[in-house]
């Protein structure tokens, strides 16, 4: 290895609001299939005011509540791509306990390794999909949709970059000419971070230990079930069926009153089983994709729980968060929902819980930090 390149490199960063803005509108330009979805909405924008601008130009007399509203409908179509991010960010930061204050990153070369007021983690070098770096981050890709942002305005080492890819760009994915291979002496994975090792003693008060593998199918109930857990999700996502029923309704109307024409007959067969399934497809869509672009996603999880938090470990990360960034805690009858924001939430599904009073000493171990529920029947 090059002895220029230190072993370890370690920065401390606190984005703050307009640099997670930043880097997710960064981000939704790294990829092509995200432009072009983001991009339909200025583009209907752009529609609106053509068809306003040519109903103008030919004579058509417009009222002025028609004119109004094509315009309202013009701005907010525009501006979709730029405010969506930073309403999500803004109720993130919000209703999220690890996403403010500083972070540390410490990279070596078995991984990064992270740690905040009320959070641990550490993920190898194998874990992470790429890193990229812009004009303004250093941006590290665990998933294609799941990115840790570094400011480079708060990274004082003009050669960072250069010996991050020293570190590890032998295993992930730096873009460009590959580096050096690295000669150290590799080091014991995790081993700085945590002295925390994950007991199998899964009846101690002190620690509760259990791995939990979700099936695909786990994972898209467990999602119905967290819409099902937030009134504002419910209601949106009950739009979409509703629409769909509706122009079920409107069809059958039509087709009973001989009105209906083949168009008609297609673009019922095809919306309104769109809108009546749409949660569910969406679901599944989400689901799929982050188990098919994260490599953590299917492995096998170690959960351990202490009086200090929960305990996280697979075959190429650890993770520690404290019961203090852990919002709720939820039991129902199929998982046990483990939430670190009102949208994020870790499941453990009940029929790989052997102990039946796994809850009861998981709220013991808590005590009063955490909230946690009674049983709810979803």
């Amino acid at each position: 290895m090059n002895p220029a390149i230190p072993y370890r490199l370690t920065v401390t960063v606190t984005p703050s609001f307009w640099d997670a803005y930043s880097a997710v509108l960064t981000v939704m330009r790294q990829g092509f299939w995200r432009i072009v979805i983001l991009s339909i909405f200025p583009l209907a924008g752009v529609s609106t005011i053509a068809l306003l601008v040519y109903e103008i130009a030919t004579g058509h007399r417009m009222g002025m509540a028609e004119t109004l509203k094509g315009l309202f409908i013009s701005l907010i179509s525009l501006t979709f791509p730029l405010y969506l991010p930073a309403l999500l960010i803004w109720l993130a930061r919000r209703n999220s306990r690890h996403l403010l204050g500083s972070v540390e990153y410490a990279f070596d070369a078995e991984g990064m390794h992270l740690s905040g007021s009320t959070f641990q983690q550490s993920l190898s070098w194998s874990a992470i999909l790429r890193v990229r770096r812009t004009r303004k981050f250093i941006l590290i890709f665990l998933t294609q949709k799941m990115v840790y942002p570094m400011p480079l305005r708060q990274v004082s080492d003009p050669q960072f970059f250069e010996n991050l890819r020293a570190l590890g760009g032998e295993r992930t994915d730096f873009g460009g000419d590959r580096p050096l291979a690295i000669t150290n002496q590799p080091v014991q994975f995790l081993a700085a971070q945590s002295e925390f090792q994950p007991s199998t003693d899964s009846v101690t008060p002190q620690r509760l230990s259990l791995t939990i593998r979700a099936s695909f199918w786990e994972m898209v109930s467990a999602n119905l079930v967290m819409i099902l857990q937030r009134p504002q999700s419910l209601v949106l996502f009950s739009l979409f069926p509703l629409a769909g029923l509706l122009v079920l309704a409107f069809s059958l109307r039509e087709l009973a009153a001989g009105r209906l024409d083949t168009a008609g007959v297609w673009s019922c067969l095809v919306f309104a089983p769109v809108g009546i399934l749409f949660p569910l497809l969406i679901v599944i869509f989400s689901v799929w994709s982050v188990r098919r672009g994260n490599k953590l996603a299917q492995d096998p999880i170690v959960y351990s729980f202490d009086t200090e938090g929960m305990h996280l470990s697979g075959a190429a990360f650890q993770s520690k968060v404290f019961w203090s960034a852990i919002l709720r805690v939820r039991r129902t009858r199929q998982f046990i929902l483990i939430f670190l924001t009102p949208t994020q939430a870790h499941v453990i599904p009940l029929r790989q819980v052997d102990n039946s009073h796994f809850f009861e000493e998981l709220r013991v171990l808590a005590g009063a930090q955490t909230d946690f529920c009674p049983v709810d029947e979803h």
